[in-house]
């Protein structure tokens, strides 16, 4: 998306996780309410249209088109936003928040010509085509799940980027496949979240791979269903965090090449507490929850169904050792 659009805004992972203006030069409020965004002047898409406070309207008005079906109208719907003049944006909350310039990030920051949007006709046909934005590449040729190939645009804003001259991104869903490609030269760069793959295309120091860890911008965990038994009962819930060592999970499943979470956020960012951590693994007080739930329930057993998506190391793993834990 970036290679073909460029950004509004992004997230910078490298403490204090910090929000960089990109096209979107500067994002103000005297009250985090009310918000003035200020576009970089002179930038064009690809076919030669201005990257203006229009533009930034049209593709977050076609967000908000419950047409769209976008997932982010739902944040639209508690702003409203109206163009001031050609490279201004005036943005207002239902509610402040100081932190509107990282969801500007993560949701809303490419922006797309509405000239080609429009003449495509259809969502379908523009992709299909050629996408249009203000990227330091443009699309030459996509086979869909397969490859795509990306070519230099020579008239990006951001000059002498980019310093390379085409990317060629080939779809390659198997991990394992993926680790051989990297190892065998198929491939210069590989971008996965899935610490046993990075760590085995590294595993073999002759072929020089070069494994780069990037600072975390999330946290994610495990969902239970509150809306019905067995994790309705909150001192299920608190029982199962008392039986998950994290640290031992990440050391077992990841080999140690991510965070344990041991707090909300990740302590790259700039919000994260130290003081305010999740409790530690008490597989004594996680037994004297669940024989009190079991008590309450007639002596009958806790069941639950774990799911998860297949097909990457990491998750097979959690869940095998998920069904070995459940077994004994």
């Amino acid at each position: 998306m970036f290679a073909i659009y460029d950004a509004l805004v992004y997230q910078d992972p490298r403490p204090p996780a910090s929000v960089v203006p990109e096209l979107a030069v500067a994002m103000t409020s005297p009250d985090a309410r009310v918000w003035t965004m200020k576009l970089r002047p002179n930038v064009r898409f690809t076919d030669g249209a201005p990257y203006d406070a229009d533009a930034v309207k049209f593709n977050w008005d076609r967000h908000a088109d419950p047409v769209n079906s976008s997932p982010w109208a739902a944040t639209l719907k508690t702003l409203s936003y109206q163009v001031v003049d050609p490279l201004t944006i005036q943005i207002t909350l239902n509610k402040a928040s100081s932190q509107f310039p990282r969801v500007i990030s993560r949701q809303l920051a490419y922006v797309a010509s509405p000239g080609a949007i429009s003449t495509a006709g259809s969502d379908q046909a523009y992709n299909s085509s050629r996408p249009v934005g203000a990227g330091p590449f443009t699309l030459s040729t996509w086979t869909r799940d397969t490859q795509a190939v990306l070519v230099r645009n020579p008239g990006y804003w951001n000059a002498p980027r980019p310093y390379v001259d085409a990317l060629v991104l080939k779809v390659v869903t198997d991990d394992t496949q993926r680790s051989g490609l990297m190892k065998s030269g198929g491939a210069d760069l590989a971008l996965t979240g899935n610490a046993l793959t990075a760590q085995d295309m590294t595993s073999n120091k002759a072929l020089g791979l070069v494994l780069s860890i990037s600072p975390a911008i999330t946290t994610y965990g495990f969902g239970m269903n509150q809306s019905r038994p067995p994790f309705n009962d909150k001192n299920l819930r608190r029982a199962m965090e008392l039986a998950v060592d994290l640290d031992l999970y990440n050391k077992v499943v990841n080999n140690n090449l991510l965070d344990s979470p041991h707090q909300m956020f990740p302590s790259n960012y700039p919000y994260a507490d130290p003081s305010l951590t999740f409790p530690g693994p008490d597989l004594v007080q996680a037994q004297k929850l669940v024989d009190a739930a079991v008590a309450q329930n007639a002596n009958a057993d806790i069941q639950f169904t774990y799911i998860y998506v297949s097909g990457t190391a990491t998750a097979d793993a959690a869940a095998q050792r998920c069904r070995n834990r459940s077994n004994g």
